[in-house]
């Protein structure tokens, strides 16, 4: 549920940390997710459940928590390097979906729960804040809002107290509206099960502003999810060509290669924090360079030569101009790219959205901002021990024990 704030006001959701058991653990940085026994070290106090028959899949509490009223992830701990959707297998997606449903049924039915969340933040190439948390391991949040009148995390905060890229992340870029369009433009012509999709989707009423792009949806998250192909014929083909779209957005303005950048985290995941060099880090920090504007024109033609759709070479030719002329360093943008994709349901009016919001500029963005509209202040405190404890008793209990039982399904 989006919630209209006053004028000249921002509505601001404050949440303190979850602590799930001892908390031996720190914030984990985009740098630290490099190192996968470091990933496993950090996030290891946090899981909740071990996925049975699917190796090193685990329901986690997300420590830095979007809601009082629960909020998990779903991610892959063994050392395969699985970074976004892309690298999904399809034996694999399938599965994970209906075992997601049912990890996420005790939170959405929680009579307080009435806006309930699933997605992903998809920036895996990027170091630049903002985006993907935990960089080379895709991660699937799962999350629950009360009534606004109810919620305790709400409150306003004044525009001019936010950094332009705060107002960004929650208001959206010029780039927004261009990039909508050209996610439409997939939607229609769909690569997967447009049947299935069209089953998924009201695209006849698909909204786009500077925030990306909003479709509302003809069914709840967990029947979504439960829906027999909802993963190998609408998501993963939906997310393959954001990413494919991502990377030639990116070739054809500046000097990234995805290949490349790839082949490098894949080489530094299985080390050590401390054996990763100061300078891998700092190469992969380093920003984009922009390419000289013959060089960008030439590259928009040869993707049009190459039969990209004439959606992606509007948007190209709309954003390539803005840029200036020259290799200068593009310090704000987030290398590679990358999106926000989040599935959002209103229990009380029965309704809900898929919204995609692309990650052009580096600075905080994630689902909440894209799905909730608002600001999300992070603040060093924990849960109150007696909240928490209710949470672990009741709560993530009964999402431990139903994520197994998926025999109910059939």
């Amino acid at each position: 549920m989006v919630v209209e704030a006053k004028e000249r006001l921002i509505l601001k959701r404050t949440i303190p940390n979850q602590r799930l058991n001892e908390d031996r653990s720190v914030i984990l940085t985009r740098e630290a997710s490099l190192s996968y026994p470091n990933v496993h070290e950090q996030l290891a106090p946090y899981i909740v459940a071990e996925i049975d028959g699917m190796k090193g899949w685990m329901v986690i509490v997300n420590r830095a928590a979007y809601s009082y009223i629960g909020n998990v992830m779903v991610m892959n701990i063994s050392d395969t390097y699985i970074p976004d959707p892309t690298r999904l297998a399809d034996e694999v997606g399938g599965p994970l979906m209906s075992r997601m449903a049912q990890a996420a049924r005790p939170i959405y039915e929680q009579k307080r729960a009435v806006s309930c969340y699933w997605g992903i933040n998809n920036t895996p190439r990027s170091l630049q804040p903002g985006g993907q948390s935990i960089l080379t391991k895709l991660h699937f949040q799962i999350w629950a809002q009360p009534n606004p009148e109810d919620d305790q995390s709400l409150g306003f905060i004044r525009e001019e107290e936010l950094t332009p890229a705060q107002l960004r992340a929650i208001k959206g870029t010029s780039f927004g509206t261009p990039s909508g369009r050209l996610v439409r433009h997939f939607l229609d012509n769909f690569s997967g099960d447009q049947q299935l999709l069209d089953e998924i989707l009201d695209r006849s009423k698909t909204e786009i502003s500077r925030r990306g792009i909003r479709v509302p949806l003809r069914k709840n998250i967990v029947e979504i999810l439960e829906t027999p192909g909802f993963y190998t014929d609408v998501f993963r083909p939906l997310t393959m060509k954001l990413d494919e779209v991502c990377n030639a957005i990116s070739e054809a303005l500046t000097n990234f290669k995805p290949a490349s950048v790839d082949l490098k985290i894949a080489s530094l995941v299985n080390k050590e924090l401390a054996a990763i060099s100061p300078l891998d880090i700092e190469d992969l920090k380093s920003p984009p360079k922009l390419l000289a504007s013959s060089v960008r024109l030439k590259n928009i033609r040869r993707l049009r030569k190459q039969g990209f759709p004439p959606a992606l070479i509007r948007a190209l030719n709309y954003i390539s101009p803005k840029l200036g002329d020259g290799k200068t360093e593009l310090r704000e943008w987030k290398t590679g790219g990358g999106y926000a994709l989040v599935f959002s349901y209103d229990k009380e009016s029965q309704s809900g959205y898929l919204t995609i919001a692309p990650a052009i500029y580096a600075g905080p963005f994630g689902v909440v901002e894209t799905a909730e509209g608002v600001y999300l202040e992070r603040i060093s405190d924990y849960f109150p021990e007696e909240e928490m404890e209710e949470l672990k008793a009741s709560l993530y209990s009964d999402v431990a024990s139903r994520v197994n039982d998926h025999k109910k399904l059939f």
